[in-house]
């Protein structure tokens, strides 16, 4: 969840330049959503994304031990990850 926080500041700073006091409105933006509040749009994902991201996030297995659980590439793993957390960024609808 912490990459999908980075990533979307990112973005945001480099669509417009913020000033330091859209930069404190977006950090307290940021600490609205907690692992345990995106719990139930984790749960809207598909079963192929939500698996994964519930493994990774929530249970703290590596992308090589939820590769070994589900008998998937590693590849794989990692690409339903970033799918997801995409997925979940347009649930949270930043």
């Amino acid at each position: 969840m912490q990459i999908l926080v980075n990533v979307s500041k990112t973005m945001i700073k480099k669509k417009s330049r913020l000033t330091a006091l859209d930069e404190n409105l977006l950090e307290e933006q940021v600490t609205l959503f907690n692992i345990d509040e995106m719990l139930p749009l984790v749960m809207e994902l598909p079963l192929e994304f939500r698996m994964v991201t519930l493994l990774y996030y929530y249970e703290d297995f590596s992308t090589n031990e939820i590769s070994k659980m589900l008998k998937i590439p590693n590849g794989t793993v990692k690409s339903r990850l970033a799918r997801g957390r995409e997925k979940l960024s347009q649930l949270i609808k930043w």
